[in-house]
């Protein structure tokens, strides 16, 4: 009989490998997107953690249990648990979907999270199982099937931003699983499995047909699969729902019922008798804006200018200003209250573009055609850098990311707007004398949004080399909780201008402040904090925000996580665990550390004796090192480059997809066997080369970079990425091949390890950043590397008795 290790593998194969892959990576970042809508944004994260898992499971399962899947009935097998991933991914996904979430740290709300979160990883688990059986029974092939796989994956990025532009979230669920009844198919034929070819096409044309029937639903406006449950609400009926690779936005209310203006920040004095027309948007269930009814005449309008987000028009009569994020369209509204000269709306998920100018442009009278109205669609700090265009106001109005991108759930809470080198560029775009202002929610008990972004202010001040830091600043918040129903109690809006305000500035803040009832809280010459007035004396800034015992330091783009003030330590006190991230991260880290335990352990109780496991740790430490070296590297390269690239869209479809992509091509270049060391350990010496080359190249070269146009960024992050790529896919297919010969049968259980560890890097890449910053998740894989470099050489010298060559 042949041996299975050399045996050929037909095309059918390669196709269906890469259509798993395909599959298995758009179902895994579908939930993110999900999970964003339907959770929260934190729990997004947990579900690459529990794709990981799954797969990682499948993968125990084929060592564990090997005469389950006989070489001669290999391929129908691999076809039948394909067929299964397929089914399981609509049966899974339309479950979780009748499960109510409760977000709370009790019995029920742990066991809530914990049934979802099973629910899911059935689908990965039998994934898992085929990957591992094509990439561990056929060690002489692994290098090209090891790239089918990746290469199948970096499809699957481009695939499910389409899928997610065109349909919805649940369609795409049936599209995904389509993908994998093809899967299925292919596996037949390389099994020549008539049966199975059979079954797999009958399950594709049915989910296809009824993806098929759900699109047309949805043109429509009536899916066939509504979501329920939304943020531990059963959400009512849209008016009108786009979904996108990074959010999903939906319209409802009434058109035509004349109500109160909706506002988070209007005046005690507010006139009780104003009526206007509004629709609510809301984006992932969460970050609300409305939509107001307009006609033209500006005099409607004039209820805006009790709003506190405001109070920089009073100062700037006659501006030219710059809105980031458009929303409802209110903040441009607002421009034209106060007869502004003009308006800049930069807005960067064009569906809400479409939303406000298009089907709903009748609404909205069609702002966009507004003499005085322009509209983008781009991130605003990547725009902003690269023109030139100055204003007298930068307004940003509650401007939250609670949301998850398919390529940024790696994330918690980053956004790139509310960091020290985004607020240079604001300043420098400013006209003499201009104005940026930011409003955030103010909570009476805990103000630490607004403490936080009075440190940033200070701290973009300083790096402008002002001295007198209160001359620059201006702060006011909503009356005390008596006057508001909002559950975060008010609003708090900042007005800072790197040039000293003036006499007739401050004399019209507080006629301002004064008349419509705002509480001022710091001006040049007053202050009704006393944690702000310690905070700004120049010579104590830095110690007093490092002797707090919350974060207010300023964040920066290596740490851009405004919203979480917890520190490092934080993860390790059970006083701070009511604090949704701290609480994902310490609960994560506890259960992919025992999870990986349990994959050391687990094994070696059950392995065969003849087997002898533990006489191959070089090889666990191996693939244990490039699983957690692979994903802190991704996750943090991720993070830079979406920073950099500014629109979410571009770190799924360039950064993602190239990574993965040129990975592929690197798995290719690794030959079946290795007649000596030396070429093995140029490919990891390579890698760890291009790895310091990114550490310390990239900073100068982002910097350089920073107001280059969109396809010059976009060369530059592919240039960074081949390479990169292309040696971080060599590793895995490297270490099978020298494995193959004298510990063949413990592939699966490498495999195992190699995705437990990278389920383990992917919290600790997230720990690290929030403590040390990003490039420390670069620098900890670096060191995973190095060591996967020393475990490799060890493995050497196990495996022959030549000389190192």
């Amino acid at each position: 009989m042949s041996d299975p290790s050399v045996a050929a593998v037909g095309a059918p194969a390669y196709i269906g490998l890469f259509l798993l892959a395909l599959a298995t990576l758009m179902d895994e970042i579908l939930l993110t997107r999900v999970f964003s809508v339907t959770m929260w944004y934190h729990f997004a994260f947990m579900a690459i953690s529990v794709a990981m898992f799954g797969l990682t499971a499948g993968g125990l399962l084929v060592y564990l249990w090997p005469e389950a899947f006989p070489a001669a009935r290999l391929w129908p097998r691999v076809g039948w648990c394909t067929l299964l991933f397929a089914i399981l991914v609509v049966g899974c996904f339309l479950t979780q979907l009748c499960i109510p979430f409760f977000f709370e740290i009790s019995v029920l709300g742990l066991f809530t999270l914990g049934l979802i979160y099973f629910v899911v990883a059935l689908p990965f688990v039998a994934s898992g199982t085929v990957v591992a059986l094509v990439l561990t029974r056929f060690p002489a092939r692994v290098g090209r099937l090891y790239a089918a796989d990746l290469v199948g994956a970096a499809s699957g990025c481009l695939l499910l931003h389409l899928f997610l532009e065109l349909s919805d979230g649940p369609t795409t669920a049936f599209l995904v699983a389509a993908l994998g009844a093809l899967a299925a198919i292919a596996f037949g034929v390389e099994g020549r499995d008539r049966r199975l070819q059979v079954t797999g096409l009958l399950v594709f044309i049915s989910l296809s047909g009824f993806a098929g029937w759900s699109m047309v639903r949805l043109a429509e406006q009536a899916p066939l699969i509504p979501l329920r449950y939304v943020k531990d609400i059963i959400e009512t009926s849209s008016v009108y729902e786009k979904w996108n690779s990074y959010s999903r936005v939906r319209v409802f209310g009434d058109a035509t019922r004349w109500i109160k203006p909706s506002g988070w920040g209007f005046s005690p004095i507010f006139p009780p008798n104003v009526r206007v027309r509004q629709l609510n948007i809301n984006i992932d269930g969460s970050a609300g804006t409305v939509m107001t009814a307009f006609d033209g005449a500006t005099d409607q309008l004039a209820f805006l200018k009790y709003d506190i987000v405001n109070l920089a028009h009073w100062l700037r009569p006659q501006a030219d200003v710059m809105v980031i994020g458009i929303g409802g369209g209110r903040d441009l509204l607002s421009a034209l209250a106060f007869s502004q000269r003009s308006v800049l709306g930069v807005e960067i998920n064009q569906a809400i573009i479409d939303i406000v100018t298009y089907i709903f442009g009748e609404f909205t009278s069609h702002l966009d055609r507004h003499p005085s109205i322009r509209m983008v669609n781009d991130e605003a700090r990547s725009f902003i850098a690269r023109h030139e265009e100055r204003f007298d106001i930068i307004q940003a109005s509650l401007i939250d990311t609670w949301a998850a991108t398919v390529a940024g759930a790696f994330a918690l809470s980053e956004n790139g707007l509310y960091t020290l080198e985004a607020w240079d560029l604001f300043f420098r775009r400013l006209k003499p004398g201009g104005i940026l202002t930011f409003s955030r929610w103010y909570v009476h008990q805990r103000p630490y949004e607004m403490y936080r972004l009075v440190a940033l202010a200070a701290g973009a001040l300083r790096r402008l080399g002002v001295a007198r830091l209160r001359d620059h600043l201006l702060l006011a918040k909503t009356p005390a909780p008596e006057y508001t129903t909002h559950p975060l109690d008010g609003v708090c809006t900042l007005l800072v201008s790197p040039t000293p305000f003036t006499p007739q500035d401050l004399e019209q803040f507080a006629s301002v402040t004064t008349a419509l009832r705002f509480d001022p809280l710091l001006t040049p010459h007053a202050t009704a904090d006393p944690f702000l007035e310690a905070m700004l004396t120049d010579h104590a800034f830095e110690s007093f925000l490092a002797a707090q015992p919350i974060d207010l330091s300023p964040p920066t783009d290596d740490r851009p996580f405004f919203f979480n003030v917890r520190r490092l330590s934080d993860v390790l006190d059970p006083a701070a665990w009511n604090t949704g991230p701290v609480f994902l991260l310490t609960a994560l880290l506890g259960i992919v550390s025992l999870l990986t335990l349990g994959c050391i352990l687990l094994p070696l109780w059950m392995a065969r004796p003849a087997e002898r496991p533990l006489a191959h740790w070089p090889f666990l430490v191996f693939f244990a090192a490039i699983g957690a070296g692979f994903m802190s590297v991704e996750v943090a390269v991720m993070q830079q480059l979406m920073v950099f690239l500014g629109h979410p869209v571009y770190g799924l479809t360039v950064v993602l997809f190239t990574f993965l992509l040129s990975g592929g091509l690197g798995s290719l270049t690794v030959p079946a066997r290795f007649e000596a060391f030396r070429p093995a350990a140029f490919r990891l010496g390579a890698l760890g080369f291009v790895l310091i080359a990114v550490l310390l190249g990239w900073p100068r070269l982002s910097t350089a970079l920073v107001a280059a146009s969109t396809p010059v960024r976009l060369g530059v992050t592919v240039a960074l990425l081949i390479p990169l790529g292309f040696f971080m896919g060599m590793p895995f297919p490297l270490g099978m091949a020298l494995a193959g010969p004298t510990a063949g049968s413990l592939a699966p259980w490498f495999w195992g390890m190699n995705g437990a560890t990278s389920i383990v890097a992917s919290v600790l890449a997230m720990i690290l950043a929030f403590g040390f910053g990003i490039s420390r998740a670069l620098w900890f894989g670096l060191g995973c590397y190095v060591i996967a470099g020393l475990a490799l050489f060890l493995a050497w010298r196990q495996i022959t008795d030549r000389p190192v060559a």
